[in-house]
């Protein structure tokens, strides 16, 4: 058989099979759409239908999915605050010693050479009152315990100074190189709250005789109420001096390392009580103890602000 005769007893089955042409209207015979490019427009039309149901299907299997765990947290600061002891120490606060641990360290320290001669009041009973009322008025008393003994020379009084130890003045108030005498007050009560009192307003901008527990002493803000608490209220350093870094330079005394030594009183008190005391590169190299001359640089820390209508200098 020819090849011319094959091609010629398939030509009605190639008919068959040829692809047929679909006219509409507006298109031009001949260019009309097979069977197949028909098809293809709806295949295109089955993917975003397929993509939406796929999509449908994820969210639902999302929702059955347990929560991502929640951000660790962040790392605990390692910036502490300030130490007790330390040149940063706030004025105010509760005292961190209590009266025996303060008796015990005074017993074990004070030097033979200084004696106790302050005659308003026993050790303890003193210790007593710089805790309770520090407390009461949140003025750091066992700091101000520590003040007193740089002061008074461990209540020593030396005959030099001008603070005498009957006059109950325990931070050598109103004792400066321009003063014949510091101030004296009734009681060894009073005297501790004046310092108290006058600590406070050095370190609270806002305090006022309404924010503290009892009315100013008398003797140091004025001997009428209304004196003392216009005195009080009005103190020209009020809130100078909230840190006790901020002691010295003319607030409460004039030497310019008065809070340093203070403080190493005080790391001594804590130190030998076996509380945290400030590192050891924080202040200068200690001294044994009894050594700290008393200050005799203590600026005149009386009020002046009120006029003098009780006839009292101020």
């Amino acid at each position: 058989m020819t090849v011319g005769s094959v091609w010629r007893a398939t030509a009605t089955v190639r008919e068959r099979l040829r692809p047929r042409s679909y006219h509409q209207p507006g298109l031009n015979p001949g260019l009309g759409r097979s069977d197949d490019s028909l098809m293809r427009p709806h295949r295109r039309a089955r993917v975003p239908l397929a993509a939406a149901a796929l999509l449908a299907l994820l969210l639902a299997l999302a929702g059955c999915l347990p929560p991502p765990p929640p951000p660790p947290p962040p790392p605990p600061s390692t910036t502490a605050p300030p130490a007790p002891g330390t040149p940063g120490v706030p004025v105010m606060g509760q005292s961190q010693l209590n009266a025996a641990q303060i008796v015990a360290f005074y017993q074990a320290k004070d030097p033979g050479t200084l004696p106790y001669r302050a005659t308003g009041a026993t050790l303890q009973q003193l210790a007593d009152m710089f805790v309770t009322e520090g407390n009461r008025y949140n003025v750091r008393g066992d700091i101000a315990f520590a003040q007193s003994i740089v002061e008074t020379a461990w209540f020593n009084y030396p005959d030099y100074g001008l603070v005498r130890p009957t006059d109950n003045n325990f931070a050598g108030i109103g004792a400066c190189s321009s003063c014949g005498t510091g101030y004296g007050f009734t009681s060894a009560l009073n005297g501790v709250r004046a310092q108290l009192q006058l600590l406070r307003n050095y370190a609270d901008a806002s305090s006022s005789t309404a924010t503290i527990p009892d009315p100013p002493v008398p003797e140091l803000w004025g001997s009428t109420p209304a004196t003392a608490s216009y005195n009080f209220d009005h103190y020209f350093a009020k809130g100078r001096a909230p840190l006790w870094i901020n002691m010295g330079n003319g607030n409460w005394a004039t030497a310019p390392d008065y809070s340093t030594v203070v403080l190493r009183v005080y790391n001594q008190m804590l130190t030998f009580s076996g509380a945290p005391s400030v590192a050891a590169d924080a202040l200068p190299e200690p001294q044994p103890a009894g050594t700290e001359p008393p200050s005799t640089t203590t600026t005149c820390s009386c009020p002046t602000s009120a006029p003098p209508t009780d006839g009292e200098a101020r």
